[in-house]
């Protein structure tokens, strides 16, 4: 049997394809990804799909109609949103992609507006009783230059994959600059970083959580990297799920270990860029999910293969 699977916003998200499709072939199933993106011809991901189309920006009004009307055609049935603009409307629209047969692997939109939003995810999770950077945001406080404790990150409030962040560490730094209004800041935290990916089923339950350690970044994802675990971090991605109403199948937060514990400084509500560390050691995700999808027996755990680490290259696909 073939399983149908839409990656959109398909891009670099070749290792992603893969887990689908290793998943897939372990269920006994052949996967047929079918990619979209802007512009397909210049995406690695699309040229090594079973087939790719180009479809408007996420911002765009049409972006979901589009989405819906491939689904309908190439009967999909599991449809994976990568990037954090396209999570509001795809979490908006789930009846839409349900009418037409397809499930959208997304959370309620309760969680993925905290996601998408440092400063309310600050505020949820300190409420929680989940430790966070200290944070203000300078569109709700009459924010000084004096009143900034260094040293400090500035960030936007709504960005990702570490676009328009800077560093403040001396009152230098700060010489000339306006605070952005759309901005937060926050402590800038010292000590080991970590990405946890966690998995919850789709009655919303706490399956695993995989913690790994990022040991370089490049572009705000991790290139090399190692699984650990972690009790601590793992009790996070439990609370996480009790202080969150409607989080279904994967996500990801991220947490630096300071000498007062963990400080979780931002979540995304999707398959985090690092991932396919998370699937090679044991968090098959992507299998877990087709087995909701295709309504079989479920063997989602928190069983997985600590010690592994990841060392990413480029490669180049040529057309």
């Amino acid at each position: 049997m073939t399983v149908s699977i839409l990656i959109c916003s398909a891009g670099r998200r070749v290792g992603l394809s893969n887990a689908f499709r290793d998943a897939a072939q372990a269920l006994g199933h052949k996967a047929r990804i079918i990619a979209v993106d802007v512009k397909p011809a210049l995406s690695a991901a699309c040229a090594l799909a079973d087939v790719a189309y180009a479809v408007p920006r996420a911002s765009d009004p049409d972006y979901v109609s589009a989405l819906v009307d491939l689904c309908d055609r190439e009967r999909v049935q599991l449809v994976v949103p990568t990037i954090d603009h396209e999570l509001l409307p795809l979490a908006m629209a789930v009846d839409l992609f349900g009418a037409v047969g397809a499930r959208v692997h997304i959370s309620s939109p309760d969680f993925v507006r905290m996601a998408r939003d440092k400063e309310i995810t600050a505020k949820r999770l300190d409420a929680a009783g989940i430790a966070t950077p200290r944070t203000v945001t300078p569109l709700h406080t009459n924010v000084t230059h004096a009143a900034i404790d260094l040293p400090a990150i500035v960030k936007p409030r709504g960005g990702s994959s570490s676009i328009g962040l800077r560093v403040l560490r001396t009152r230098a730094d700060l010489a000339g600059f306006e605070l952005p209004a759309d901005s937060i800041v926050q402590e800038l935290l010292d000590g080991p970083e970590y990405t946890v990916n966690v998995f919850y089923d789709a009655e919303g339950n706490f399956r695993a959580a995989i913690p790994h350690l990022r040991l370089e970044t490049r572009g705000g994802e991790m290139s090399k990297g190692r699984t650990e675990r972690h009790a601590a971090l793992t009790e996070i991605a439990r609370q996480i799920g009790k202080s969150a109403m409607g989080i279904r199948g994967a996500f990801c937060f991220q947490a630096i270990l300071t000498t007062r514990g963990p400080v979780v400084f931002e979540i995304n509500a999707r398959f985090g860029g690092g991932y396919p560390l998370a699937h090679h050691a044991g968090g098959r995700f992507a299998q877990w999910l087709l087995e909701e999808v295709l309504e079989l027996e479920r063997t989602a755990a928190d069983d997985w293969r600590p010690n592994i680490t990841a060392l990413r290259y480029d490669m180049e696909v040529f057309r």
